[in-house]
């Protein structure tokens, strides 16, 4: 589970929209719902593996749903559109399997900052608690590292959040841009549409 968490790479908008064709609500999902996403008025609505969250309408999933190599995290991403060789603004889900969670809450942001002391390119810009609907604990990590991006080495801003999801279950989300262009990347609308909304 950490391995996923640190190497791979959250709210009004979301709560209570989001509707399919019967008329069931979208945004709740169970731990080991894959990710779908639906169109709603403001964009795409993100859900799946009891998170939802809202991406602009031209955001795409950047390759099907995956478990890791240990089968202890779903992994999934979307992202902005890009052309060439231009890092894109996107998300990355790292999802916990209920039963095979290796790494608790408390130690899972202690072991990503320990990154910081042996990686030259990874500098941690801030980090505390965070107020995520749906879930009692999360915690967010701002920071910078160097990425390999079609070939070339790009240096990374990052906002991942670590969620403390029912039955003992450690996920993380990860929004990330090109240094530099966070704040102007519209990732900061998307996490603060992030909402946890488990259906039992």
């Amino acid at each position: 589970m950490l391995l996923s968490l640190v190497t791979a790479v959250v709210s009004t908008a979301v709560t209570g929209c989001g509707e399919d064709g019967s008329g069931g609500d979208t945004s709740k999902s169970a731990l080991d719902t894959p990710f779908e996403l639906h169109a709603v008025t403001d964009g795409q609505e993100v859900s799946g593996h009891g998170i939802s969250l809202v991406v602009p309408a031209d955001w795409t999933a950047s390759a099907e749903e995956k478990l890791d190599a240990q089968g202890r995290t779903y992994e999934w991403a979307v992202q902005a559109p890009t052309s060439g060789t231009d890092f894109p603004p996107f998300v990355n889900m790292s999802m916990g399997v209920p039963g095979q969670t290796s790494t608790g809450f408390d130690a899972a942001p202690e072991a990503l900052k320990t990154l910081e002391g042996i990686s030259p390119d990874f500098e941690v810009l801030d980090e505390g608690e965070l107020d995520v609907p749906g879930v009692d604990h999360a915690y967010q990590i701002h920071y910078e590292r160097a990425s390999n991006y079609q070939g070339q080495s790009v240096k990374v801003e990052l906002v991942q959040v670590f969620l403390d999801m029912p039955d003992d279950v450690l996920s993380s989300v990860r929004f990330q841009a090109p240094a530099g262009s966070f704040d102007d990347s519209g990732l900061e609308d998307v996490l603060n549409s992030l909402t946890v909304a488990v259906r039992s």
